[in-house]
């Protein structure tokens, strides 16, 4: 059975209802192969999800990001490893940085900056030396004429109500042989396929859509990407996160039981390697020819603003005190 929902990727008139998960109807397109919620809220309404910091409500589960070893930051070393085995320094932009965990990995070999959607998490970010702008979108960056060499989305494309439009001004705003990487769920996965509508990454309205390997690279290529190059490296977890998950997307009395009892322990802070294969590391190149920033910027709907562009952020290496960004002292002996 098809309904009249067109898709919010490709515009094919007729896709496939799926599931309804916490009243968000979720349906499938059959010609770019893309999941997506039907009844996206109004911006208001979704900016409400966000309010007083939704990552900082996770905060029990979420470790202590400013240690070494925490999950967040062992992740984000790993990225940094990943992005570095292709590309040697240059300038690099953080999309949806959160609290600034990825950028204090890459703070020694790239000039970095970055952008976030709520003010809450961009000003804990700011509080470790980190250059933030609060937007909803690139169409700032793209005005002011900014290139860079890397941009990276970790988690966040599901998030944005206009995916191809933000991946097109990032394509605006690479430098010619710039590179794109992005971490999104699969939803042709075998993880997600048996788990249907109970699939730990289907969470309307925060996630709005549901890529498979397909709809990506659709989407790319129609940015002006070249055909991606996916991976699914395994991932660090917190003990005490991987417990509110499953109580949370599998309740049950011992579910929940088992939730409280990690909750008061230790444990709660271990991390432990996982690999469901449901989680994809996405990179790609731009494949128009380079073009100036004017251009650039009217292919995006942008209009350019006037003077020379702003420098990136703050240099590589060029580290903040750890009293402003709460990096412990040995930071920089770690990271030798």
């Amino acid at each position: 059975m098809s309904d009249f929902s067109p898709c919010r990727l490709c515009g094919e008139p007729y896709t496939e209802p799926r599931w309804e998960v916490d009243g968000y109807g979720i349906h499938q397109c059959r010609s770019c192969d893309l999941l997506f919620v039907t009844n996206v809220p109004d911006a208001k309404s979704l900016a409400a999800h966000y309010g007083n910091d939704y990552l900082a409500r996770a905060a029990p589960y979420a470790g202590r990001i400013d240690s070494p070893n925490s999950a967040s930051r062992l992740n984000a070393r790993a990225r940094v490893r990943a992005i570095r085995a292709e590309v040697s320094g240059g300038c690099l932009l953080d999309v949806g940085c959160a609290g600034g965990e990825f950028l204090i990995e890459a703070f020694p070999y790239f000039d970095v900056r970055g952008v976030e959607v709520t003010e809450e998490s961009a000003a804990r970010a700011r509080k470790r030396g980190l250059s933030i702008s609060v937007a909803a979108d690139l169409s700032e960056l793209v005005a002011e004429g900014r290139r860079f060499d890397v941009i990276t989305l970790w988690d966040v494309i599901e998030h944005l109500p206009d995916p191809l439009g933000v991946l097109r001004q990032a394509r605006a705003l690479l430098r010619p042989g710039g590179a794109l990487y992005m971490t999104t769920g699969d939803a042709a996965s075998f993880v997600a396929r048996i788990s249907g509508k109970r699939w730990h990454l289907l969470t309307p309205p925060l996630h709005l859509f549901f890529f498979t390997p397909s709809s990506i690279g659709w989407m790319l290529e129609r940015a002006g990407f070249s055909s991606p190059k996916i991976s699914y490296p395994s991932q660090k977890a917190l003990l005490g996160f991987a417990a509110f998950k499953l109580a949370d997307r599998a309740p049950s009395p011992s579910t929940r039981a088992l939730r409280r009892l990690i909750d008061r322990l230790p444990i709660r802070h271990w991390a432990f390697g996982v690999n469901l294969w449901d989680m994809m590391l996405v990179a790609a190149r731009g494949t128009e020819a380079s073009r100036e920033p004017e251009s650039a910027a009217a292919a995006v709907g942008v209009e350019l603003l006037s003077g020379p562009p702003p420098p990136c952020g703050r240099g590589a290496g060029e580290l903040p005190s750890s009293q402003a960004s709460g990096v412990p002292a040995r930071w920089a002996e770690e990271h030798e």
